[in-house]
């Protein structure tokens, strides 16, 4: 699946783990490496929202279309998306988000034909948030839009409060920033194998890949 339309653009205010929990992990009781813990823990985190498509801590992510209509990309229909069977992107009056959990969309925005950014009322278009993926109807018909790349965006509001976090998500990044933190360098001709039990977390969270 191609979420390269995808891009974060506010990043999450704190990371799910904090440097004293991780260290607690790796049962490091000194200062010398915090700086290389919470790196860790933020290139862990990154990884673990890359392969899952899943939003861990409360951020903004940014959705680009070509236009209103059609979609800006080949996506091929491959993890959740043959699964259930749909694809993101626009048809007709719908434009479906990637990404989970979606708490709110927070604008639907656009360049219109002299080429001025506009922000379509919100009044005019309602967004179903109860299924997967969320998708968002124009009561009428999407304005037209100026015909360049990346004419429409959609800012939408992903994650969850650190609090609640999914514990077997948690455990995905302790396990990876553990990996990480371990072969800060290369380790003869190629790194160790990740750890026990991340693909299993990967794979039964898995909504797709996005690019931050």
């Amino acid at each position: 699946m191609d979420w390269s339309a995808v891009s974060v653009a506010t990043k999450a205010a704190l990371p799910p783990v904090t440097s004293a929990e991780m260290k607690s992990h790796l049962r490091v009781d000194f200062a010398d490496d915090d700086t290389d813990v919470a790196a860790a823990v933020l290139a862990a985190t990154a990884f673990i929202e890359r392969q899952t498509g899943v939003a861990l801590v409360t951020q903004t992510w940014r959705y680009g279309l070509d236009s209103f209509t059609g979609t800006t990309h080949d996506r091929s229909r491959s993890g959740a998306s043959r699964l259930f069977g749909y694809q993101y992107g626009t048809c007709d009056n719908i434009i479906e988000l990637p990404g989970w959990p979606i708490q709110s969309v927070t604008s639907v925005n656009y360049y219109d034909g002299d080429g001025t950014a506009q922000a379509v009322d919100a009044n005019d278009y309602r967004v179903d948030l109860n299924r997967e993926p969320v998708r968002i109807f124009h009561d009428t018909n999407w304005p037209t839009s100026e015909s360049r790349s990346g004419a429409v965006w959609v800012d939408y509001v992903v994650g969850v409060a650190v609090a609640d976090v999914a514990p077997d998500l948690l455990a995905g990044v302790k396990l990876m920033a553990a990996h990480l933190f371990e072969n800060r360098q290369a380790v003869g001709e190629k790194m160790d194998a990740l750890p026990l039990g991340i693909d299993f977390i990967i794979e039964s969270n898995r909504r797709g890949y996005a690019a931050a």
